[in-house]
Order: structure tokens, then C-alpha cells, then sequence
């Protein structure tokens, strides 16, 4: 099984189990836990979402993530590229107004006190507004995949992707030893296929001459890597070197 296969498979076994964790993404839950003063299982992973993109980039949206899981197996019904960029704006606004609630709630909490990583995720029957809720979210991402283009949710509406991007800034200013994707523009035969595989319709044919594809939207998904016939691109873990 190649590679691609394979990050498939891990994303459809993602999806397959997001209602058993759908509670530690939810941003309800996570507001829900700070205002009465809990660090929250939800809390954790968005912490540990920035900090692994320090040195690994936004690899969890390219092969973990269960929503992007969903867009990934639609584009396989509708594989179109979402043409607006102005709109990528909205999920740092809905992920601005997160942050600046789960900071009031922690302030009128009186700060954060105990631990309860399994809040609100025992395993029960949901009530029906948790079905309601649950499979509105998985439809307006699928509506977006499926009208707007590949990986819509995760461009325009994820409140999960700029702890990430933040990270990825991070690293790529920073400069130490972290995971990226190396390219040598000598190779380029300008074929243009991995701008029609990539997920996140990114320009990564004109990113090839930078030596490394430099873009936040980037989910280190290999598409790009294992589609290039003349191998122009692969996974490095060092240091950024601009010549």
C-alpha cells in the first residue's frame, strides 16, 4: 500500500470514530469546562495542536483529522478548487472570538482549577440537540465540499487550522530543525500536477523555485511528493536554508 492509500485509510478510520471524540473538538464543551474553572480534554488538544505544528506543520488536518477526512472522500465525488480567497479570513475570526471566550470564561472562573479530561464524553446516549448539532457540522462541511471545493471547511470555516498556522509561522521564521517540504528546482518540468493534486489548492509549482513549499495552508499531506513524475519534492526534517 502506498503512501497515499495509507493516509487515506488513517483518515477514514478517523472519521469512522469522530463521534466517539467528537466532544474533545468541540468548542462547546471546551467553553462549557472553562467557565466552571476545568481544563477540559478539548483544552489539551488544541494546546497540543500548536505545539506539534512547531515542529511538524499542520500534518494533523492532512492525516488525522476526521473532517478533513469527509472533504477528502468528497472530492473524490466533486474535485473542484474553491476560487475565493477572501474568504480564508473567516476561520481566524471565529478562531480570534474562541480564544477571546475561553479567556473571559477562564477570568469569570476564577482561573483553572481542576482537571477533568473526559468532561462531558462519557459514553451514553446523546440527547437529540447533540444529534442535531453533530450532523449539522458534518453537513456544512460536506455542503461547502461539495459546492464550494476541495477542503472548503478547513480554508474558510476551520476554528481548529490557525492554532496550526500559528505554529507553522513559527517554525518557518524560526528556522530550527523542523518538518517541511524540500524541493529542487532544477527537476521542475512545470507539469502543473501537483497543483491539481493538492488538496488545499495551493500554487505549489510556483513555490518549487523557494526550495521549500512555504505556505501555511500546507497539511504535509505528500500529495504533491508522491504525484510529481520527476520527484521534484520529498519530506526533509533540518533546518531552512534559503539560497
Amino acid at each position: 500500500m502506498d503512501r497515499q492509500n495509507k493516509r487515506k485509510g488513517i483518515l477514514l478510520i478517523a472519521l469512522l470514530i469522530f463521534p466517539l471524540f467528537k466532544p474533545f473538538l468541540s468548542p462547546v464543551t471546551v467553553m462549557m469546562g472553562t467557565l466552571h474553572g476545568v481544563i477540559v480534554g478539548g483544552l489539551v488538544i488544541y494546546i497540543s495542536l500548536f505545539l506539534s505544528s512547531l515542529f511538524v506543520g499542520r500534518a494533523f488536518c492532512g492525516w488525522l483529522c476526521p473532517a478533513g477526512g469527509i472533504q477528502e472522500y468528497c472530492s473524490v465525488v466533486v474535485n473542484k478548487t474553491p476560487k475565493s480567497t477572501k474568504f480564508k479570513k473567516l476561520k481566524y475570526i471565529f478562531w480570534i472570538g474562541l480564544v477571546s471566550a475561553i479567556a473571559v470564561a477562564v477570568f469569570k472562573s476564577g482561573g483553572l482549577n481542576q482537571i477533568d479530561l473526559l468532561y462531558q464524553s462519557k459514553l451514553n446516549i446523546p440527547e437529540l440537540q447533540e444529534y442535531i448539532i453533530y450532523y449539522a457540522g458534518v453537513g456544512i462541511i460536506t455542503v461547502l465540499a461539495f459546492t464550494v471545493g476541495k477542503r472548503a471547511g478547513c480554508l474558510y470555516i476551520c476554528w481548529l487550522a490557525p492554532f496550526m498556522v500559528v505554529g507553522t509561522k513559527i517554525k518557518e521564521l524560526a528556522k530550527y530543525p523542523s518538518l517541511h517540504i524540500k524541493t529542487d528546482p532544477q527537476k521542475c518540468i512545470k507539469c502543473n500536477i501537483c497543483n491539481d493534486k493538492c488538496p488545499m489548492s495551493i500554487n505549489i509549482a510556483g513555490r518549487v523555485k523557494n526550495k521549500f513549499i512555504f505556505d501555511s495552508e500546507c497539511i504535509m499531506c505528500g500529495e504533491c511528493v508522491d504525484a510529481c513524475p520527476e520527484k521534484v519534492m520529498g519530506y526533509n526534517f533540518g533546518s531552512i536554508k534559503k539560497e
